[in-house]
């Protein structure tokens, strides 16, 4: 596990179209190395968070499986379960806090790749085949495009991940690191880095309602409100937002969505501690 863990995460912060994005968003690479510092701190905590969370979903069910009982409808929603049970009665607010720290982490990661693959298809698949650079304008508009047109998609593709399960999620594992290829072109040719724009794309496409879907879970079992109700409406501000702000925009929105998350995550812990 830890060699398997150390190689996923070299290549998820060192090969990443939309962790590269975010290196070439500060000024230098010292800059960047602090944020790769600080992203790994922060990784680590999140982790152990996690971790003790599930002790604890352990030790308040260990005599009662809300799966037999029917207290919950699946395993992804035993921590929003153990949300409304531990803060729902005594400090009603807080488990809305709780919805909006999960739901910050899925719009954090959607508005990301969203940015990604705008940008992998602007630079692999239209630019190549335009034999007049593109304008200003146009770069916009082809950026704005694909973010509306994969937005579609993942909508729909929520039913898929609903009837499929599991079979969906092993489905995830074709996504492949796109810049990685860039540099197997320089050794072979331009045709082995298309194809790795076409399974980063394609992987991007499939993991993005997976990643609407399992929150919409937490929000379901907290409000009642349905899976398809809420993700049309996630989907439409992630859409929108990361049309009309671009980069810039993913980026403060992390921040935001960052403090949610990791506040939401110790409020459950402390109170559901003591």
């Amino acid at each position: 596990m830890l060699i398997g863990a150390s190689i996923y995460y070299v290549q998820i912060n060192c090969g990443n179209q939309a962790m590269m994005q975010r290196f070439l968003s500060v000024p230098t690479v010292k800059d960047a190395k602090h944020c790769l510092i600080f992203y790994s701190c922060g990784i680590i905590c999140i982790y152990l968070m996690t971790l003790y969370n599930g002790l604890l979903i352990f030790a308040k069910y260990h005599d009662c499986d809300p799966l037999t009982t029917g207290l919950s409808k699946a395993s992804d929603q035993l921590v929003p379960l153990l949300v409304m049970d531990v803060l729902g009665g005594v400090f009603p607010g807080l488990a809305g806090c709780f919805v909006a720290g999960v739901f910050s982490a899925a719009l954090s990661s959607l508005s990301t790749g969203l940015n990604s693959m705008a940008a992998v298809i602007l630079e692999d698949f239209v630019k190549p085949n335009r034999s007049v650079p593109l304008t200003e304008k146009q770069t916009a508009l082809v950026c704005k495009s694909v973010v509306i047109i994969v937005g579609i998609l993942c909508i729909g593709l929520v039913f898929v991940v609903e009837k499929l399960g599991m079979i969906y999620f092993c489905c995830d594992s074709i996504k492949l690191n796109c810049l990685l290829f860039q540099y197997f072109e320089r050794r072979f040719n331009s045709s082995l880095r298309l194809f790795g724009s076409v399974m980063y794309v394609v992987g991007e496409a499939v993991w993005f309602p997976i990643a609407l879907y399992v929150p919409a879970l937490t929000f379901n079992q907290v409000t009642g409100i349905g899976v398809h109700t809420i993700t049309p409406i996630v989907c439409g501000i992630v859409t929108f937002y990361t049309c009309v702000g671009g980069l810039k925009a993913v980026v403060w929105t992390d921040v935001v969505q960052s403090g949610l998350m990791y506040g939401s995550i110790l409020l459950v812990m402390i109170k559901g501690t003591y």
